[in-house]
C-alpha cells in the first residue's frame, strides 16, 4: 500500500515529494505572482517519478492524482471568484420556505 517503502522512500518522504512537484507545477504556469518560471516545468515532474519509481500501478495512480489535485487547485485557484462575480449574488428565499423569491 502507500505505507510501504519499497522505492528507498518512507510514506511522509513521498507525501513530501508530491506535494513538491504539484508546487513546482504551479509556479512553472505562466504569470503566476506576476512573474514566469516556466524553466520550472522541465524538472517540477522529477520528483514524482522518484516517488513513482518501483511502485504498484495502483499506488502510483494514487500518488498521481494527489499531485494532479494539488496542481490543480493551484493553478485553478481563480473560478471561484470569477463565478462569484459573474454568477447571481444570492438565491432569494421566500419566507415561506420556498425557493425563487416570486
Amino acid at each position: 500500500m502507500l505505507c510501504e517503502a519499497r522505492s528507498g522512500f518512507l510514506a511522509r518522504e513521498k507525501i513530501f515529494l508530491c506535494v513538491l512537484s504539484a508546487v513546482l507545477v504551479i509556479f512553472s504556469f505562466p504569470n503566476y505572482c506576476g512573474e514566469s518560471f516556466w524553466v520550472i516545468a522541465w524538472v517540477s515532474l522529477v520528483p514524482l517519478f522518484l516517488v513513482t519509481q518501483n511502485e504498484k500501478p495502483v499506488n502510483a495512480f494514487l500518488y498521481g492524482t494527489l499531485v494532479g489535485l494539488i496542481a490543480y487547485s493551484g493553478i485553478l485557484y481563480w473560478l471561484v471568484p470569477t463565478f462569484f462575480a459573474a454568477g447571481e449574488p444570492k438565491i432569494k428565499v421566500k419566507e415561506q420556505g420556498g425557493v425563487g423569491g416570486r
